[in-house]
């Protein structure tokens, strides 16, 4: 090969590794100059420091996750990101107190008694070192369950909500929780606390699925669970003071909870019923610890028996749906304590705080969690304080989940977890703008205009209604009926007939709000002439989110195109 050809591929090679070093150089560099800032200070704001606290005309600074400095006169780091606070108001974010976010789904499976475990022959060893009773599984942790990417966290970012207590589902004992932070990521990543507290349920085998059958059943095993995690810690002590001694059989359940009593956080019991809460109350007296209840949301029912106990209540604000009371048939079905229940949903909250009972509250149950907020403002009208609210919502669960001293108050060296919107947390009119979760921020997006606002229309009439979800799709008659500012209505369909909840418009768009399978389901369509197109959102029992679609056509009414 001449020597020209030679030093012609030599440079050519030399210039394509030296374009190669650069690509690979700039590609490094990439990530790191995209990177979004992890100095921010908000200038200027109102700051609810606490329930109660608030400090005006402020400044936070956050920086690497972790709030530096609140306060009049902070100096602004000259490397921060600085979010224009003027006309804005930053609390502490919520902490829901009860759900199962970032739970992967159960994949069925039933409960019940393991009789070979109880009944095996000398050669027929089980091989489990668990309880025989399937339903007591105390050493079950959330965090083997967790998902990564649950996208019911983004719903609950736009309630205001920055972490959550993820609980266990099912059984009697059922396990240990986590404290998640409400942000995208790997389970190692958004977990707070592993092992917040221990939880309990009333769930029972239910007649041939095993043993227990029934409440009496599934309060005498927590008892007689709890007397043998007694004797199990009395001869693990024996043996260790004395190895010569026949060393005890090894049980992982009865383990877990002999850890678990050397904690101080009170079990958490999941009860679905004013019965079950008195039974919570009574087991837990009997040894010594001061419950958690995940209540029902009619404590004000049981406000002596709850007050005269160290319980702790954990408020669902999942309002029933008013009883159907429109023809003379459904009228049997309808009890005085269901019309009651109904009415005096909204003061549950206030009626638990006048009586000096400890409490937090939590969106569980509620299939729209958007709705939220609106239900706590609801709680404020029928007497509850905004304070009280918030409290429920930020100090009361950080003390009672033992993170206090990181989470719950807009404070230097807590960790960032923060809300900041267009005015105070329950204020009618009140957006969130920006979130910092676990010190990540996020840009909440301003509400979109749906439809035409100046436009009038007539909503009135019988509409036929296709409603579509992930390709299947069910046919009803909505029928709207009433004045402008009084709208009601119904939807027949093949579940029955559903009074719709409210129903109100905004130029163009028409929303309605009925009960669905997950609790209560927002619409929102468009009507233009005699025909409608919208959707709704709702978030199914693990957490993900479902989209429906419906479309509409007049059939009768009066007419309803712009004019």
């Amino acid at each position: 090969m001449p020597a020209s050809k030679r030093r012609r591929d030599t440079t050519s090679r030399r210039v394509a590794v030296f374009a190669l070093s650069v690509c690979l150089l700039a590609l490094a560099a990439a990530p790191a100059s995209a990177q979004r800032p992890r100095v921010y200070a908000i200038t200027g704001a109102t700051i609810i420091a606490s329930p109660g606290q608030v400090i005006e005309g402020a400044t936070v600074i956050v920086r690497d996750g972790l709030i530096e400095a609140v306060g009049t006169d902070v100096t602004i780091p000259a490397d921060a990101e600085t979010i224009d606070g003027e006309g804005l108001t930053v609390w502490p974010a919520f902490i829901d107190s009860y759900s199962h976010l970032g739970m992967k789904q159960p994949e069925g499976g039933g409960g019940g008694f393991n009789l070979a475990a109880l009944f095996s022959g000398p050669g027929e060893e089980d091989p489990g070192t668990g309880h025989p009773i399937e339903l007591v599984h105390p050493q079950y942790r959330v965090n083997s369950d967790l998902i990564s990417g649950d996208d019911a966290f983004e719903k609950h970012r736009e309630a205001g909500f920055g972490a959550a207590l993820s609980a266990p589902r099912d059984g009697i004992f059922r396990g240990s929780s986590a404290l998640v932070a409400l942000r995208d990521g790997h389970p190692r990543d958004y977990v707070i606390k592993s092992d917040i507290t221990t939880h309990m349920g009333f769930d029972s085998g239910q007649f041939f699925g095993g043993y227990p059958s029934d409440i009496l059943g599934t309060v005498t095993t927590m008892r007689q669970v709890m007397y043998d995690v007694m004797r199990y810690a009395e001869w693990q002590a024996r043996w260790q003071a004395n190895p010569a001694m026949q060393r005890p059989e090894t049980n992982d359940a009865l383990a877990a909870l002999v850890a678990a009593h050397a904690d101080p956080a009170p079990p958490v019991f999941h009860a679905t019923s004013l019965r079950q809460i008195e039974a919570a109350i009574r087991v837990a007296d009997e040894f010594g610890a001061n419950a958690v209840v995940l209540g029902t949301g009619n404590e004000q029912e049981m406000l002596a028996r709850l007050a005269n106990t160290d319980v702790t209540v954990l408020v669902p604000v999942d309002f029933p749906d008013e009883p159907d009371v429109s023809s003379d048939e459904r009228l049997p079905g309808v009890s005085l304590q269901l019309l009651s229940r109904w009415k005096n949903a909204a003061a549950n909250a206030g009626a638990v705080a006048d009586a000096n009972i400890r409490f937090a509250l939590t969106p569980y149950g509620m299939g729209n969690v958007g709705k939220f907020v609106e239900n706590v403002r609801k709680a404020i009208e029928a007497g509850l304080t905004a304070d009280a609210a918030l409290a429920a919502l930020t100090t009361t669960p950080a003390e009672l989940y033992g993170v206090a001293d990181i989470l719950g108050t807009v404070e230097a060296g807590k960790i960032a977890s923060l809300a900041i919107g267009t005015g105070a947390p329950f204020d009618d009119d009140t957006e969130i703008r920006h979130m910092f979760v676990d010190g990540e921020h996020f840009e909440m997006e301003e509400k979109e205009q749906i439809g035409d606002p100046d436009a009038v229309v007539d909503p009135r009439g019988e509409w036929a209604v296709t409603a579509t979800v992930m390709g299947n799709a069910q046919d009803a008659t909505w029928t709207i009926e009433g004045s402008p500012g009084a709208y009601s209505g119904r939807s027949v369909g093949q579940q029955g007939e559903t009074e719709f909840e409210s129903v109100t418009i905004e130029g163009n768009a028409l929303t309605v709000v009925l009960a669905g399978p997950m609790g209560s389901l927002e619409a929102t369509v468009v009507i233009e002439g005699e025909e409608f197109t919208g959707s709704a959102s709702v978030d199914g029992p693990g957490g993900q989110t479902f989209s429906i679609s419906f479309k509409g056509e007049r059939t009768s009414g009066p007419e309803g195109g712009l004019r």
